[in-house]
């Protein structure tokens, strides 16, 4: 009986990760900044760019969407390595917490773009589509 469950489950599971969708055209991914916040604004004013921030919890499904199709998408890579000094944060770690609070971060996947000074320029919240996505971070 103990077999027949474990070949169930082995089954299920094969055939959930052969149907999760894959990207249509798969990049290598936004290169994320690996110092904290303000660093990140440090580098934002030697390079002239915005800061985007990508804001997402273990927990959210959406986030495990975005991060497994639209953030993996090569036409938003490109965009978002030439563009932006990229950081990620999970909210409910770290840094991430003082992020959430200092700028009302409550549902996820959220997205914050600041300009290198640290102000705010626009705030997004929920899965976004690839062509959403471009549209929200070239405005």
């Amino acid at each position: 009986m103990k077999a027949k469950i474990f070949t169930l489950f082995i089954v299920c599971t094969a055939l959930f990760v052969a149907c999760t969708p894959r990207p249509k055209n798969p990049g290598t991914g936004i290169q994320y900044f690996t110092g904290n916040l303000d660093q990140a604004m440090a580098e934002a004013s030697k390079q002239h760019k915005p800061i985007f921030i990508y804001c997402h919890t273990d927990w959210c499904g959406y986030c495990r969407k975005m991060e497994k199709s639209t953030l993996l998408e090569k036409e938003v890579s490109d965009y978002m390595n030439a563009n932006y000094i990229n950081l990620t944060y999970d909210m409910e770690k770290g840094e991430g917490t003082f992020i959430a609070s200092k700028y009302g971060i409550q549902s996820f996947p959220a997205y914050i773009i600041l300009e290198k000074d640290g102000s705010v320029r626009e705030v997004g919240l929920g899965y976004l589509k690839t062509e959403n996505f471009l549209a929200f971070v070239k405005k």
